[in-house]
């Protein structure tokens, strides 16, 4: 199902079209064209199907969508540092860019190197491989089936 398929709850209007240059330019990384044309649909909202596999476990969820303005709680803008005081996450700022978190605050984000997207365990400091694009990562959602 595709994201404008789905229905997406909690949805917010973007402040300013210029808020996603804003950050692009901060954490110096040109977002995908697909969730730049789908973050004017979508910006905080929470999707209809939850649930997602990664290559190393299923039912992974993800909670919602960052919102692209700044006041908002869920902000893409207090997600983008990495503590790289902790040894584990040496490395990640600048590398991966959180776009959505999940119920446990885990973390879906762009690999820069790639455009890949990853889901990243914020205690263990696991990088799990989710898709090679935005686009297959929406439609690999789910429901679970209880």
């Amino acid at each position: 199902m595709t994201w404008q398929e789905m229905e997406w709850r909690y949805v917010k209007e973007i402040k300013s079209e210029n808020l996603i240059k804003e950050f692009e330019q901060v954490v110096g990384y040109v977002l995908p064209d697909d969730f730049k044309e789908s973050i004017h649909f979508i910006n905080g909202g929470r999707p209809e199907f939850a649930f997602f596999d990664t290559e190393l476990c299923e039912e992974r969820d993800i909670l919602q969508i960052c919102s692209f303005n700044k006041d908002d709680p869920g902000s893409i803008w207090d997600s983008y540092e990495w503590d790289e005081e902790c040894e584990e996450f040496e490395g990640f700022t600048g590398r991966y860019i959180p776009f959505a978190y999940s119920g446990c605050g885990d973390d879906i984000c762009f690999d820069s190197s790639n455009n890949h997207i990853v889901y990243i365990d914020h205690e263990e400091a696991e990088v799990e491989e989710v898709a090679d694009t935005f686009t297959e990562f929406i439609n690999s959602l789910y429901e679970c089936e209880d």
